[in-house]
């Protein structure tokens, strides 16, 4: 089976950042606290983003280096590997302060490489 494009993981992550969206709803962080589901769910949806984050090109990442690539693999890192110190008011502030703001992002940069001709999309 053949690799994904970047084109395709950009669409991976912002798929992954709509479910997010969609996890929380209107859940403030005493909810989300309690909620070992959409923790659950949350987490899984930051572990494909750091993922689908992590195979990027060289090229693609050196191009937007206003994106944090590096953090977003590492909270995926984290996830998978030391899930026994995962924070939830830190993943709170990351999906309530931060991804609004990256996925918007992460949408432009789909519609920049959709229009262009480059072989960075391929």
């Amino acid at each position: 089976m053949p690799q994904p494009s970047d084109l395709q993981r950009l669409n991976h992550i912002l798929e992954a950042m709509d479910w997010i969206v969609e996890f929380i709803g209107a859940m403030e962080l005493e909810e989300y606290r309690v909620d070992r589901k959409t923790q659950l769910s949350v987490e899984r949806s930051l572990e494909i983003i750091g993922e689908a984050a992590n195979h990027l090109s060289p090229e693609l990442t050196a191009r937007y280096k206003d994106i944090p690539w590096r953090q977003i693999v590492d909270m995926r890192n984290v996830l998978s590997h030391e899930y026994f110190q995962v924070r939830h008011e830190i993943v709170w502030q990351v999906i309530a302060e931060e991804l609004p703001p990256l996925a918007g992002r992460i949408s432009k940069m789909i519609e920049e490489l959709r229009d262009s001709d480059e072989d960075i999309v391929s």
